[in-house]
């Protein structure tokens, strides 16, 4: 059946009028009348019933339906993959990550990317948590990749990729500390952060969502911290925590065993999510869909390994 009558007995079906489908269709309405009378003489079925203001589907006429539902379904699909093999040709996206562990990320996941798609082309920006964002609601970016607070609201589509605890690294050289080095197999001791509120602080910098939630927890302590560095890389804050210069709030997954640094929870526990926010109308192909993939076995890896 050619795909021209599939269309034609859709609209019949959805408006139940050969007037108002033929109207739709921008046919005349004998036409639609011709194409269904030569549809039942062909089948030897009815397909509809006749009454003064509208047609009636027949349980012919309901099978004939669903069946071309499914003949445009397929065509659908058919066309939606032969348009992701030229994507994966010619295609690009825009993508945005935070300076934290995007690197450490994407250094990992783009080779095993490129060596299924070599030509599609990937354009990335590095930047901090709120100018990503605003650059995917302007559409100038296609996805971000970003960590928000456990409870904030994301207005754009996103999907949430991994949940990860944020945890207090101190220095040992503090002294009054317990010993609370992280163990493979256990869990990390809470700490009342009130209790090193006048220590010195190293924080990330202003834009980055874990400054926001360090702020928040600051808040919620009502701690005026001292902060005498702020940092945008958790592998350098650490180094600066193990030379003694004061305490830091890090991802679990930057835990170490650094004989210099003790790692707390910080009260009953802080957390943040990991996700991709796309931009509205986003419609992702399949080099698209394999990237986020890749992105979604990292951090389950990552997550894995503490």
């Amino acid at each position: 059946m050619e795909m021209k009558f599939v269309t034609y007995f859709m609209a019949i079906a959805k408006y139940r009028n050969l007037s108002k489908a033929a109207d739709y269709l921008f046919v005349s309405q004998s036409t639609l009348s011709q194409f269904l009378a030569r549809e039942e003489q062909e089948l030897g079925v009815k397909l509809v019933s006749r009454n003064r203001s509208e047609l009636t589907l027949t349980h012919a006429g309901e099978l004939y339906e669903e069946t071309c539902r499914n003949m445009m379904e397929l065509q659908s699909s058919l066309y939606k993959k032969l348009s992701d093999i030229e994507q994966s040709k010619t295609g690009h996206i825009s993508i945005g990550i935070t300076p934290q562990w995007g690197g450490e990320m994407f250094a990992e996941i783009y080779p095993i990317f490129k060596q299924k798609y070599p030509n599609y082309l990937v354009n990335l920006l590095e930047d901090t948590t709120k100018p990503l964002l605003e650059q995917v609601v302007k559409g100038t970016l296609d996805i971000a990749i970003l960590a928000v607070a456990d409870d904030a609201p994301v207005s754009l589509p996103s999907v949430s990729v991994s949940r990860e605890e944020l945890v207090l690294a101190v220095p040992v050289s503090l002294g009054k500390m317990p010993d609370c080095q992280r163990r493979p197999g256990t869990a990390l001791k809470a700490l009342d952060i009130s209790k090193v509120k006048n220590e010195n602080f190293i924080i990330s910098c202003s834009g980055t969502a874990i400054r926001d939630i360090t702020n928040s927890v600051f808040e919620q302590y009502r701690i005026s911290p001292r902060i005498i560095c702020e940092i945008n890389n958790h592998s350098s804050s650490l180094k600066t925590v193990a030379s003694g210069l004061g305490i830091t709030v890090i991802p679990l997954s930057y835990v170490d065993s650094n004989p210099h640094i003790s790692y707390f929870s910080i009260g009953d526990g802080v957390f943040w999510n990991i996700c991709t926010v796309a931009k509205r109308n986003f419609k992702p192909c399949e080099p698209d869909h394999y990237l986020m993939d890749l992105v979604g076995e990292y951090f389950v890896k990552e997550r894995m390994g503490n």
